[in-house]
């Protein structure tokens, strides 16, 4: 028999082979706390304990790339968003709970800080803090709030830039043009101002044939419109002839820079829209000097206060827009320049709730655009709403004025303005081209420009003494004449495009001498517009434009 005792020692020796036949790990049975199984080193050998402090030594941090990890949804986040502990999850902004009314105070935002590169947080009122404000718009309520249309105002001296009284005539030494343009030729002196713009009136020593004669008047001819000027002080100035004037005799004569306006102290024509206390002179103002300092506004009002009273230049709001108005808040406001002062200064005013309700007087620095304003609360059953540009100061006053606005607001930046945009302003009535009014009229010859029309371009500021601003956009009225032969078309356009404007054009006379008419708008470019044929040489008998009013589409002036 074997002995027993080395049998079970060879036994023994045997077991680790015995146990990696039959799959069992040859590593320690009992481990370390925080350590893993493994092996360290580059070749085969036994199983190990090896710390997780050794074994993220030894593999490193951030190795993972991120195509490695699970992919989520587009559009995403991965996280809780609930307010318990819970799994991650994938979620979305949208499919989040809503809250209808956060709290500025502690409701929180994520935003990106751009200084630093880093996600940061902000409560609501501090991230909307941060935003800048919407532009402010509040629509005006007044029309021809840009003075654009004075119709049937008339014309008078214009006053001296400094307001101290109306610029002396000037003396024409001589006459000649080039096709429509005519320039004249006058003593140099300080005194006469003439500036681009402006509108200028020859006296009869100027040969007959220069310009018609003005409606109604025995020696005064109609404005025309200075375009250029040479010299300084102004030795020549270059202006557009009266529609269908091709003669032009050399005569000396005078001349008087004249403007829109009245001085008669005996009837209230203010601005088409507008009423001035009758006693208040009042005129357009056509210098740069006086124009306002804010947004390059060149509708410009002057007024001179004649009395010791109030006076005023004011519109009386239509029944619709009162009714509007009512229970609401209503702000006035305007920008105003005092030129001379008396004694005080002027300011804005409504009359509405029965009694007249002022702002505040404008400072008393004089050729210096101030801001004017005043605020109302309308009644519930008001009936009347009047605004006023007041003047406050005494006989002798001078003032200009620029941008009035009115609107449903409690308050407004200061030197807000807003223009009505695409707006129609209608005349009190009928006015008309002077130089073409009633007369017998023969197309030219030749095209107009490059153009296969015959005809003129028409200066409407100066063709209607400035009843018409040149910033104006468009006209609303209508040609009319005879035709004396067939076939016949008459039309207005764009003078800027040499385009005709449809609803302008083929006003087509059936029959010989008889008056055809047709209503237009055609737009104006600096004023100007074009009257044309499609036949050369053809002649009107009653030649007319009636004018009714004028359309605005400016931009709103800042």
């Amino acid at each position: 028999m074997s002995n027993p005792i080395k049998t079970l020692v060879a036994f023994v020796a045997m077991l680790p082979a015995l146990a990696a036949a039959q799959g069992v790990p040859s590593y320690p049975q009992n481990l370390p706390p925080n350590s893993v199984v493994g092996r360290l080193g580059v070749g085969p050998g036994p199983s190990q304990a090896i710390p997780f402090s050794q074994l993220q030594q030894i593999l490193g941090k951030n190795t993972v790339p991120n195509s490695q990890l699970a992919q989520s949804p587009a559009a995403t986040l991965l996280g809780n968003p609930t307010a318990a502990t819970g799994n991650k999850t994938d979620f979305t902004i949208q499919g989040l709970p809503n809250k209808v009314a956060p709290d500025p105070a502690v409701d929180r935002m994520m935003i990106f800080d751009v200084s630093t590169g880093t996600f940061k947080n902000c409560t609501v009122a501090q991230c909307v803090s941060g935003l800048p404000a919407p532009p402010f718009y509040a629509e005006n309520l007044l029309s021809n709030s840009g003075f654009q249309l004075m119709a049937g105002v008339g014309l008078v001296t214009k006053q001296a830039a400094e307001g101290t009284g109306g610029l002396l005539p000037f003396n024409v030494n001589s006459i000649s043009n080039v096709g429509s343009i005519v320039t004249i030729n006058i003593t140099p002196s300080s005194l006469n101002q003439i500036k681009p713009n402006f509108l200028v009136q020859l006296y009869t020593g100027c040969a007959a044939g220069i310009l018609p004669i003005q409606a109604g008047s025995t020696g005064i001819f109609s404005a025309l419109r200075v375009l250029t000027i040479t010299g300084n002080p102004v030795s020549s100035f270059t202006v557009m002839a009266p529609l269908g004037v091709t003669s032009f005799a050399p005569s000396s004569c005078l001349g008087t820079v004249m403007t829109t306006g009245d001085y008669t102290a005996s009837n209230g024509n203010g601005p088409s829209q507008w009423t001035k206390t009758a006693q208040t002179w009042m005129w357009a103002e056509n210098d740069p000097v006086n124009f306002d300092t804010i947004g390059g506004s060149t509708q410009v009002i002057g007024l001179k206060q004649t009395s010791s009273s109030l006076q005023y230049l004011y519109q009386t709001l239509p029944p619709a827009q009162t009714v509007a108005l009512q229970g609401q808040k209503f702000t006035c406001a305007a920008r105003i320049k005092q030129k001379i002062k008396i004694s005080s200064t002027a300011k804005m005013g409504i009359f509405a709730n029965s009694v007249w309700n002022y702002g505040a007087l404008i400072g008393g620095a004089l050729d210096t655009w101030q801001w004017a304003s005043v605020t109302v609360t309308i009644n519930s059953a008001e009936t009347q709403i009047v605004p006023a540009i007041v003047l406050s100061d005494d006989n002798g006053g001078v003032f200009y004025v620029t941008k009035p606005i009115c609107a449903q607001v409690a308050s407004m930046p200061t030197n807000y303005y807003s223009a009505p945009i695409n707006e129609t302003i209608f005349a009190p009535g009928i006015f008309n081209v002077w130089s073409i009014y009633g007369k017998t009229f023969t197309m030219p010859s030749t095209t107009l420009g490059t153009s296969p029309l015959y005809g003129f371009y028409i200066d409407f500021f100066g063709e209607t003494a400035g009843q018409i601003h040149w910033t104006a956009t468009g006209l609303i009225g209508d040609i009319e004449g005879d035709a004396t032969a067939l076939p016949t078309t008459m039309m207005m356009g764009n003078k800027a495009t040499g385009t005709v404007i449809p609803g302008c054009a083929n006003m087509v006379s059936q029959v010989v001498n008889v008056t055809m008419s047709m209503s237009c708008r055609p737009p104006l470019f600096n004023g100007q517009a074009f009257i044309a044929t499609g036949q050369p040489s053809r002649t009107y008998n009653n030649f007319n434009v009636d004018l009714f009013g004028i359309t605005t589409n400016g931009p709103p002036l800042q």
